[in-house]
């Protein structure tokens, strides 16, 4: 990580480790916002983290980005991101 505490705040942000990891199965169980990840990390780097914390409370507050590790039910959520449409 070049000696920095978060990815947003290093001179190769964002590399291709990064990149890639943003690639990897978006949008799958274990996945979930992995592909936003790059964008979430800019958005850190202009206002901070402390403001983008308070900023995810409120949008999952209001519905967004909240994911569940469980279904209603009580079995594991299997459910695709809800930012990602799905494949037809």
């Amino acid at each position: 990580m070049g000696g920095k505490n978060f990815c947003h705040e290093c001179d190769c942000f964002p590399c291709e480790r990064l990149q890639s990891f943003t690639r990897y199965n978006p949008g799958k169980t274990f996945a979930h916002f992995r592909h936003i990840a790059i964008e979430n990390l800019k958005r850190i780097r202009l206002i901070g983290p402390d403001a983008w914390a308070r900023e995810m409370e409120k949008r999952s507050a209001a519905g967004d980005y909240s994911i569940s590790g469980k279904n209603p039910d009580g079995d594991p959520d299997t459910s695709p991101c809800s930012c990602v449409s799905p494949k037809k």
